[in-house]
């Protein structure tokens, strides 16, 4: 980060941020944040493309100088000699060549750090050291020094601490993935395919048949590259008693848009997708796309439609995955996963045992409840309450935790004694020092003690009972069986919600 900042002190003045703007790589507000080094990943690889640039004009030019002199019978400099004569007769050449050897240095410490190479990192940290001086950034300059006078002296003092430091022990991995040597290799990939729309936007592109031609199917043949198969999952979008009705409602509906390979693509993309008819025609069409991809030898693709599967090459037994009546893409995903696991050879190790071991079997099974309870796309959030503030009163509250395994397995109904202490739960998420257990009494006090607008008030006890409800049935019944594909679920009208035409709104 700090030299980053130190290259953008470097670079101020330059109008390199308006190149940036005017190669249509960034926006003006970025392209400025750059200088700051505002984020850390994108100023770098503002760096990486300015180096890169810089060293291409540069060979271009040193091979037109070649051209020349040969042409005129003379013997051309070496590369460094052309360099330093070059910066000594020409002050833009000299302050470029100058940027270009800060970024390679800054690109020399990085790489020391991600490949744990300490003779690496100490020579470019000292490369560093100069220009912490020169432009003045007085904290680095006076300390990078000592630290470097330190790490010279270790071999000395400390020799066993230089020696792992040698072996690459100076830095430290942020993840338990890096750590694990015997992970076999990933054979299959699931997508979200909703996410996927939603992340590739259609750029260029004039027509449907485009956007799939030129930006998703290249995008999906990229992620079956590398794998034995790829499963593409849609969303179902039900007419009538779909739980996100509501939730989509609140989005806004777009203008519908029929979807032909010959039709133009809308001009707002986001508006065009919060039409759930549009996109019900959308990822039809691209599965019809997908499925005309040629199978490759040894791969398998499988798209979801509808209720069904479609596969290339056909696969003789699809029972585990259809027919589904998963709602939403996320839960039959889970579906695929168990079909993946069972049919594939290898599994890949993910650390999850290490959250769950933090947590404990019994809050790691209650999580999906408390997640449902505190706020999902079916479950309304309490006004006011993040879940970061839920999660410090479950940790104030953990008698809540027999509450939410009551709901986590498909609950016939309320248990006994669960609506009182998740009222209690909730008492302490809108007061840590309140010591009554009724909702209907906090919002008395709360209203008439501290002024607070209703819209930041708690429930009432009759809508927290609908509310809980619906995080049982959210979390019970629908997460709890997201690895079974036909699954049966209870009417939602017993679980807090209410028909209302062809639609379901919570009570």
């Amino acid at each position: 980060m700090a030299a980053l900042r130190m290259a953008g002190s470097w670079l101020q003045g330059s109008r390199w941020a308006e190149t940036r703007v005017q190669a249509d790589i960034a926006s003006p507000g970025t392209a400025n944040s750059f200088l700051k080094a505002a984020t850390v990943t994108r100023t770098r690889r503002g760096h990486q493309t300015t180096a890169a640039t810089l060293n291409i004009l540069q060979h271009k030019a040193y091979g037109k100088y070649t051209e020349d002199a040969q042409s005129d019978g003379h013997e051309p400099l070496e590369f460094g000699v052309w360099c330093r004569q070059r910066a000594e007769c020409c002050p833009q050449f000299q302050y470029w060549a100058t940027t270009l050897n800060l970024e390679l240095s800054i690109f020399m410490f990085v790489r020391s750090l991600r490949e744990s190479n300490f003779s690496l990192y100490m020579a470019a940290l000292a490369e560093l050291c100069q220009w912490f001086f020169a432009l003045d950034h007085t904290h680095y300059s006076r300390w990078v020094p000592v630290h470097l006078k330190d790490m010279t002296e270790l071999s000395d003092k400390h020799p066993d601490v230089s020696a792992k430091f040698q072996a690459g022990h100076f830095t430290t991995k942020k993840t338990l993935a890096d750590k694990i040597t015997d992970a076999p290799h990933v054979t299959s990939t699931i997508l979200d395919g909703p996410a996927v729309v939603e992340m590739l936007k259609p750029g260029g592109s004039r027509t449907f048949q485009e956007y799939s031609t030129a930006v998703f199917i290249p995008y999906i043949d990229s992620q079956l590259e590398y794998r034995f198969r790829l499963d593409l999952v849609w969303d179902c979008y039900l007419k009538s008693g779909s739980l996100k009705a509501t939730v989509r409602c609140n989005r806004g509906k777009g203008i519908r848009r029929r979807v032909t390979a010959s039709g133009p693509l809308p001009s707002n993309w986001q508006n065009f997708l919060r039409n759930s008819d549009n996109k019900e025609e959308l990822f039809s069409f691209l599965s019809e796309q997908v499925m005309q991809l040629v199978a490759k030898e040894s791969k398998q693709l499988v798209v979801t439609d509808k209720k069904q599967v479609l596969t290339v090459p056909p696969k003789k037994d699809t029972a585990n995955l259809a027919p589904c009546n998963h709602e939403e893409a996320d839960t039959r995903m889970m579906v695929h996963a168990a079909d993946a696991l069972e049919c594939g050879k290898n599994r890949r190790y993910i650390a999850t045992n290490q959250i769950a071991k933090a947590l404990g079997p019994e809050k790691s099974r209650a999580l999906p409840v408390f997640h449902a309870i505190t706020g999902c796309d079916t479950v309304s959030v309490f006004a006011g309450q993040s879940k970061k503030a839920a999660w410090a009163t479950w940790n104030a509250f953990p008698e809540v935790t027999t509450a939410f395994l009551s709901l986590a397995s498909t609950p016939s109904e309320l248990p006994d004694g669960v609506l009182s202490t998740l009222e209690r739960f909730i008492v302490l998420l809108y007061d840590r020092t309140s010591t009554c257990c009724d909702v209907n009494v906090l919002r008395k006090k709360l209203f008439s003690r501290k002024s607070r607008s209703l819209e930041d008030l708690p429930p009432t006890r009759a809508a927290l009972e609908q509310h809980i409800k619906r995080a049982a049935y959210q979390a019970g019944h629908i997460w709890g069986q997201a690895a079974i594909a036909f699954v049966s679920l209870p009417s939602p009208c017993d679980w807090g919600w209410m028909k209302s035409g062809d639609k379901l709104e919570p009570l």
